[in-house]
């Protein structure tokens, strides 16, 4: 009997690492890194259109139009949409059976809306912390109570 391979997404803004979750025993596996350095980047910094201005009936006064969204918003929504593409292209291939997502709260909320249905059917577990950066033990201390 094959044992199930899981695959656990750990990401950021900026950056993100995919590993194969063995056995108790087992080293977690570097899969692959994305780097998405837009992600850190402030709104100040990243390249935008200007915002657009309108009139009010009534008077002459101007105001600048109110964005749907700020430009690190639509950076971590980009970056949620190609990581949720890596994901499916590895489960169309087989790559994996379970997967982990841990990210802080706001950006796994952007990763779940951007994984395809059948993607998201194979997700065991979600860890709404931030786990990149100094100390990997804790990365592999939470992936491994999956």
């Amino acid at each position: 009997m094959t044992r199930a391979v899981t695959w656990a997404l750990v990401a950021d803004r900026a950056s993100a690492k995919i590993v194969s979750v063995g056995g108790p025993k087992t080293p977690l596996e570097l899969i692959s890194e994305l780097a998405h350095p837009a992600g850190a980047m402030h709104d100040r910094d990243l390249k935008t259109s200007a915002q657009g201005r309108s009139f009010s009936t009534g008077n002459d006064s101007r105001h600048a139009l109110e964005r749907r969204e700020m430009p690190h918003e639509h950076e971590a929504r980009d970056f949620a949409r190609q990581l949720a593409e890596t994901l499916r292209l590895a489960r169309v291939a087989g790559r994996y059976d379970r997967l982990i997502l841990a990210a802080e709260p706001k950006f796994l909320g952007l990763i779940r809306e951007a994984l395809d249905p059948a993607t998201q059917k194979l997700v065991s577990r979600e860890i709404p912390k931030h786990l990149l950066g100094p100390g990997d033990g804790s990365l592999e201390e939470q992936l491994r109570l999956a």
